[in-house]
């Protein structure tokens, strides 16, 4: 039993002795505790800051007639029923069934048909800035569409026609610039074809640095047809250069 006394006095004459230097250095036993709470990291008292959620990109157009079955797949993955009056956002991918047609009208006037059995993706659709914004560091704006397979029609808009280096229509297969334009672009599988109305367009493989810019690619291998070349098509093949 000695031993087990000794101990209890031994802890008391701690604890007092503890006591008697919070004391002395003016610290009762709640400021001590603060004291103590205080120096403990901050990292265990703040929250975790919440994650902003992600915002829809601007509406750049909406559809203005739908005849048929279509649907929209938004970047988001997704899907809802192609309707008149629905919105166009950047990203967006328009698909029409068979016999189903699509009227598209943009926030600068350009109109764009997708006719049946097509896919249409909204890649980029802004307009291009003042060099000096651009030089500021503001994103230069395009307009850029993907033709996935199918037919379109499309008609230049205020945006295109004041900009017209900053517009591109890519397929598979080809890389189309315009000139002020009303054309009409056919997707299959290896070929792309194309006929203009108005204006002209400037059609190149899509191949090399041509893939990621946008305008006209003046690559050495381009073609321009224009609406003065009455009833003439011009179409690519995969495996042309």
């Amino acid at each position: 039993m000695a031993p087990q006394h000794s101990l209890s006095i031994d802890f008391t004459h701690r604890s007092r002795a503890r006591r008697r230097v919070g004391e002395s250095a003016g610290l009762g036993a709640g400021a001590l505790s603060l004291a103590l709470a205080l120096a403990l990291p901050l990292t265990l008292a703040l929250p975790r800051p919440a994650q902003a959620p992600s915002l829809p990109s601007a509406v750049v157009g909406e559809a203005t007639l739908v005849i048929g079955v279509s649907r929209i797949t938004g970047a988001d993955g997704s899907v809802r029923e192609a309707q008149r009056g629905t919105e166009l956002r950047v990203g967006d991918r328009i698909e029409t069934q068979a016999g189903a047609h699509v009227h598209l009208r943009f926030v600068d006037g350009a109109r764009v048909s997708v006719r049946p059995a097509s896919r249409l993706v909204v890649e980029q659709y802004a307009p291009a800035q003042p060099a000096a914004s651009s030089a500021a560091g503001a994103a230069p704006g395009a307009i850029k569409f993907r033709l996935e397979e199918g037919v379109v029609r499309s008609i230049t808009g205020a945006w295109g026609e004041a900009a017209r280096d900053r517009f591109r229509l890519n397929t598979p297969v080809a890389a189309i610039g315009i000139k002020g334009t009303d054309f009409v672009v056919r997707s299959v599988a290896d070929s792309t074809a194309a006929s203009v109305f108005t204006g002209a367009i400037v059609v190149a493989p899509l191949a090399g640095a041509c893939a990621a810019s946008v305008g006209p690619c003046a690559n050495g291998t381009e073609k321009l047809l224009s609406a003065d070349m009455k009833g003439q098509m011009l179409e690519l093949h995969r495996n042309q250069a």
